[in-house]
């Protein structure tokens, strides 16, 4: 029998302020004093590691442990796992109790795991996630997402309306990747779709909605790919990288960050899964500092929606620029103003020649199945529409849009 055990102390940083943004924010019913707002906080600040393997494809174990909470209310704590590039499922903890650690068995041979937990109150009120603690089989170090500066990855690329495999170039563990907003070399309303996300890259091709031929001629899509987690970067702008499902097409799903912002975030998306053939974009509404909204949108004569389960890949970054991991980037908001008509959004600094641009939809004003795209893209300035669909009429006027905007480039 081989038998390993590692035994590793971490401290994630972003507890307190976890904790601190949840005492400020958030309320337990009937428990407000002088506006002091009680939370049941968690942080997790240390893991333990203890990994058995046998000389056949045996169950893992692994110890977790979290700071005790002191609220007179508390009930317990829950524990969610996932496995990388999968998701969190809320509704099943894979551990409930009151105690501040555990040991979660049955983990399979070679693979990486993510946690998180929750705690939870008598009334029944649950906290959001705890920071994340992952965990790679061939690294056994427990990584904090949180406190690291992320490893990112940009570029654009070339693509019609067939699939084209792109190449990541950096060693990513569990990569997540937004593209949006297409070039209008082609006027067919389209939508770009991503499947296949894996460490080495991602299948990108345009899609035209049902109602048309389905053939397009190529456009250029801008693409960012970063590590999953969430990062404070040095002049304290907070960003996240993750991933969610949802099938929700009539209301809107609502998606809770992994971590508190500090100011409201921009936030940008895409559908990373084909699960239906049917074209499908999405769209963001209720964008807040711990939270936003979201839901699929198919073309308008379809009267039924999107009826599978879709894979919705998110960056959500505090309007800044700067310079990280290689890349000149700046990212803000042009606020109720984009139309159907094209709109000029102006860089602040200077980029070295035309920047790569991604751009999503803040708002839903206009409930009309809609995509950004872009005119022409300049050095300073970049032009851009909200681009609406015709299936049910020919109709393509859209209220004004509040629309986030990413450009980057190297340096």
């Amino acid at each position: 029998m081989n038998v390993s055990f590692v035994s590793v102390t971490h401290v994630l940083r972003c507890k307190d302020r976890i904790n601190r943004w949840f005492r400020n924010n958030l309320d337990f019913p009937g428990e407000k004093t002088n506006h002091i707002k009680k939370i049941v906080g968690i942080g997790v600040t240390y893991l333990f590691l203890g990994l058995l393997m046998t000389s056949v494809a045996t169950a893992g174990e692994l110890k977790l442990q979290w700071d005790q909470n002191n609220e007179k209310d508390l009930a317990g704590y829950k524990v969610y796992q996932r496995k990388y590039n999968k998701y969190y499922n809320y509704l099943v903890p894979v551990w409930d109790g009151e105690d501040n650690f555990c040991t979660i068995s049955d983990l399979e041979e070679g693979e990486g795991y993510c946690f998180v937990v929750r705690a939870y109150n008598l009334s029944g009120v649950v906290s959001k996630d705890s920071n994340e603690v992952c965990y790679q089989p061939d690294d056994p170090q427990i990584t904090d997402t949180s406190s690291k500066k992320p490893k990112i990855e940009f570029g654009s690329t070339s693509v019609n309306h067939k699939w084209q495999r792109v190449v990541l170039t950096k060693d990513f563990t569990d990569p997540v990747v937004v593209a949006n907003g297409l070039t209008l070399n082609g006027a067919d309303p389209s939508v770009i779709r991503i499947r296949n996300v894996n460490s080495n890259g991602f299948d990108i091709r345009v899609q035209e909605y049902p109602y048309l031929n389905g053939y397009h001629t190529f456009e250029k899509i801008s693409y960012l790919v970063m590590e999953r987690g969430c990062y404070e970067l040095a002049d304290g702008t907070l960003l996240e990288a993750g991933t969610f499902q949802t099938n929700k097409t009539t209301a809107f799903d609502t998606i809770y960050y992994e971590q508190p912002f500090n100011d409201v975030p921009v936030v940008l998306t895409s559908t990373i899964s084909f699960n239906e053939l049917d074209a499908v974009t999405g769209r963001l509404h209720g964008i807040t500092r711990d939270r936003f909204q979201y839901k699929l949108q198919e073309q308008e004569l379809n009267k039924t929606g999107h009826n599978a389960t879709e894979s919705v890949a998110y960056i959500a970054w505090e309007t800044s620029s700067g310079i990280i991991d290689g890349m000149l980037y700046e990212i803000g908001v042009k606020s109720n103003s984009v139309t159907h008509n094209p709109k000029n959004i102006h860089t602040r600094q200077s980029f070295n020649g035309k920047p790569e641009v991604i751009a999503d939809m803040q708002t839903c004003n206009g409930n009309d199945p809609a995509t950004i795209r872009f005119g022409n893209i300049e050095k300073s300035v970049v032009e851009v529409q909200v681009y609406e669909e015709r299936s049910a009429d020919n109709e393509i006027w859209h209220k004004a849009e509040s629309v986030g905007y990413i450009f980057f480039d190297s340096l």
